[in-house]
C-alpha cells in the first residue's frame, strides 16, 4: 500500500480551487445543454472540462480552442458522410449504411488514437466521426440535427471551460519578498 501525502496549506487550497472550477464549468455547461433542450446536454458537458485539463491558463485556453477548431473540421467530415451528395460514401453501397458507418468507425479511430497524445486538436478531427457515426449506429437521428447539436454543444462547453480557467485562478504562492514588502 502507497503512503499518500495528507493535502495540507497551500497544496490543499489549490486542489479545492481546482476541483471548484471543475464543478463550476461543468455545471453550468450541463445546465445550458439541459436549458438549451439538446439531446446531448453532456457534449457540453465534456467540452467544458477539456480546458481544464492543461497546465497552465496558456495551454488551457489552447486545449479549449482546440476542441472547438477540431471538432468544426471533425464535423465537415460528417457532413461528408452522412448528408446526400456526390463524396458521400453510403450512396455508393445502398442498403449497407451500418456496415459502411461501421468501417468508417474504424478507419477514423486509428488517427484519433494517433494523434490524441500529440495534437488535441488534429485527435478531435477524426474523433468527432467516431462519435456521430457510431450515434448513428445506435439512435439514427437527422444528420442536420446531430452536426448541429454537435456543434452548439462544444461551442458552448468550450467556451464556458475556457472563461472559468480565465476567471477563477489558485491561489498564488507567498514569496518572501512579497511577504517582506506587504509588512512595510
Amino acid at each position: 500500500m502507497r503512503d499518500v501525502p495528507r493535502l495540507r496549506g497551500e497544496l490543499r487550497q489549490a486542489v479545492l480551487v481546482h476541483a471548484a472550477r471543475y464543478v463550476l464549468a461543468v455545471g453550468a455547461a450541463g445546465a445550458c445543454g439541459v436549458l438549451s433542450g439538446s439531446g446531448h446536454p453532456h457534449w457540453a458537458m465534456a467540452a467544458a472540462a477539456v480546458p481544464l485539463a492543461g497546465a497552465d491558463l496558456p495551454s488551457r485556453v489552447h486545449r479549449g480552442i482546440h476542441r472547438i477548431v477540431g471538432t468544426f473540421v471533425g464535423l465537415a467530415l460528417v457532413a461528408v458522410v452522412l448528408f446526400p451528395g456526390p463524396l458521400s460514401p453510403l450512396q455508393y453501397f445502398p442498403g449497407h449504411t451500418a456496415a459502411v458507418l461501421a468501417l468508417l468507425v474504424i478507419a477514423f479511430q486509428f488517427p484519433t488514437e494517433l494523434f490524441m497524445a500529440r495534437h488535441y486538436g488534429w485527435a478531435m478531427v477524426f474523433f468527432t466521426p467516431v462519435i456521430l457515426l457510431m450515434t448513428q449506429l445506435t439512435a439514427p437521428a437527422d444528420p442536420g440535427m446531430l452536426v448541429t447539436e454537435r456543434a452548439v454543444e462544444t461551442f458552448v462547453g468550450a467556451v464556458i471551460g475556457i472563461a472559468v480557467v480565465v476567471a477563477v485562478h489558485a491561489p498564488r504562492k507567498a514569496t518572501a519578498s512579497g511577504a517582506a514588502a506587504a509588512r512595510t
